[in-house]
C-alpha cells in the first residue's frame, strides 16, 4: 500500500496509529457475530489470522462447499506463514481483549476442559 508524502515526512502511517484499535474493533465484530459462543484468546488470534490471510471472518464457507485440497507443499506453506502470523498477533489479541473486558464489551470466564484451566470470552448480554 502506498503512502503520502507526511507519512513519508514522519515515518510513520496513520495505520500504525490505530492498529491496536483495528484489532480490537474486529474481535469485537467477530464476538458479536458468534453471540452465545465463547472462545479462547488462542482461538481468536487464530480467527484473526485468518481474516488477514483473506477468507471470511467467520473462518467458513457459508454454502458448505468442498473446496479442493491444496498440493502438500503449499499449503504447509500457507500453515507456516498462518502460524507465524497467530504468534506475532497473539499479543495484540490479548491486550484488545483485556481492553474490550475493561470496557465492559466483552466478558471472561475461566472454565475447566479436559486439558486443564482455560479463560473464555464471549461479548457482554446486554442487560
Amino acid at each position: 500500500m502506498p503512502i503520502g508524502p507526511d507519512e513519508w515526512e514522519t515515518g510513520r502511517t496513520a495505520a500504525a496509529d490505530d492498529s491496536g484499535s483495528a484489532v480490537k474493533d474486529r474481535l469485537h465484530e467477530f464476538l458479536e457475530l458468534n453471540r452465545g459462543k465463547a472462545y479462547t484468546a488462542d482461538e481468536l488470534a487464530k480467527v484473526y489470522a485468518r481474516e488477514i490471510a483473506g477468507d471470511a471472518i467467520a473462518g467458513e464457507d457459508p454454502a458448505k462447499n468442498q473446496l479442493d485440497a491444496p498440493d502438500h507443499t503449499t499449503f504447509q506453506r500457507f500453515l507456516g506463514r498462518l502460524s507465524e502470523t497467530v504468534f506475532r498477533r497473539s499479543g495484540t489479541v490479548d491486550a484488545a481483549l483485556r481492553e474490550l473486558e475493561a470496557e465492559g464489551a466483552i466478558e471472561s470466564k475461566v472454565v475447566e476442559t479436559s486439558d486443564g484451566t482455560r479463560t473464555y470470552y464471549r461479548v457482554r448480554d446486554a442487560e
